[in-house]
């Protein structure tokens, strides 16, 4: 890569059903180089990435079968790997995570950061039972019909645990963003960088890029993530102790129990409850979203060369 290149790390366990839009949404934007860190998928996931390396310049690295995702990760390995690879900026995603840049060039984006690390704002995609997703690789022309819960209910953990909330309302944690040269390891979950004395953390997350998270698409693709949650908490009891991965825990017993049914179907809005959270401002365009911390800003439907 060349000086100012962008990277993106990848991390996927049995997502062969976004994977793909997922890597080609990265380049749209104007990632240089993407990483696909898989963590053992037998869904056909690994398969489709070797395909797709084979005419990209993408990245795989593969942990074979075992622990789904090692939650002890400090992200050593990989920003190992994207210094190697001359990488300036770096986002870490999951394969169901779709940067959005207001302008619809990341480069744009990173190019008038001021900081050596931040955290991007991620929200859960409002989908519906008509439509469980949004245009293949999204550009800002898109971006008024992406509609995202911007606004966690009150008492929203004991509102999910009582099923009176669906976890799909809430508002997940950010995901990092680092320059790789100066970052000295990644919190659990890739949520947060650490820097090198003297690296300068951002004080907020960007205004000009969220990301949107899709974890709902099919019930098949929701049973599979469960299961492999249930693989995760036998591995990682201790990690879990506590409050930690609590909508997890909820969904692995919902499973064991027998009661998982319904619970794919909870997380799609009916079409009056989309237009109810619209009109009281829970749900709101990603369009709508930037107006309202760039109202200045140019929003433009161009991608990068």
């Amino acid at each position: 890569m060349t000086g100012g290149a962008i990277a993106a790390v990848v991390g996927v366990v049995d997502e062969v059903e976004l994977i793909e839009r997922c890597v080609r949404h990265l380049y749209a934007i104007g990632v240089d180089q993407v990483i696909v860190d898989d963590r053992g998928s037998t869904d056909g996931t690994l398969e489709l990435v070797r395909d797709i390396s084979q005419s990209t310049n993408l990245v795989l690295l593969e942990h074979g079968p075992g622990d789904p995702l090692d939650v002890t990760i400090r992200g050593a390995s990989q920003l190992g790997l994207l210094r190697a690879l001359g990488a300036d900026w770096a986002i870490f995603l999951d394969a169901d995570e779709f940067p959005l840049p207001a302008t619809g060039s990341l480069r744009t984006t990173v190019a008038a950061w001021n900081f050596d690390a931040t955290q991007v704002t991620r929200f859960n995609v409002a989908v519906t039972r008509q439509a469980t997703g949004f245009a293949d690789v999204p550009s800002p022309a898109q971006y008024g019909e992406l509609h995202l819960f911007v606004r966690q209910p009150p008492g929203f953990s004991g509102g999910v645990e009582a099923a009176a909330l669906a976890w799909s309302r809430g508002v997940p944690m950010p995901k990092a963003a680092v320059r790789p040269a100066l970052a000295t390891g990644l919190a659990p979950g890739f949520h947060r960088a650490e820097l090198v004395d003297g690296g300068r953390p951002a004080e907020n997350p960007p205004d000009d890029l969220v990301i949107a998270h899709l974890p709902f698409t099919t019930e098949g693709r929701f049973r599979r993530k469960v299961e492999n949650i249930r693989r995760v908490m036998e591995l990682h009891p201790d990690y879990f102790a506590g409050r930690q991965g609590w909508h997890w825990r909820r969904w692995r017993d919902m499973a064991e129990r027998g009661e998982l049914d319904g619970e794919f179907e909870r997380q799609l809005l009916t079409p009056a409850e989309f237009e109810l959270m619209r009109a009281d401002g829970t749900v709101v365009s990603a369009a709508d979203w930037f107006a309202s911390r760039i109202p200045s800003a140019s929003v433009s439907a161009s991608r990068p060369a």
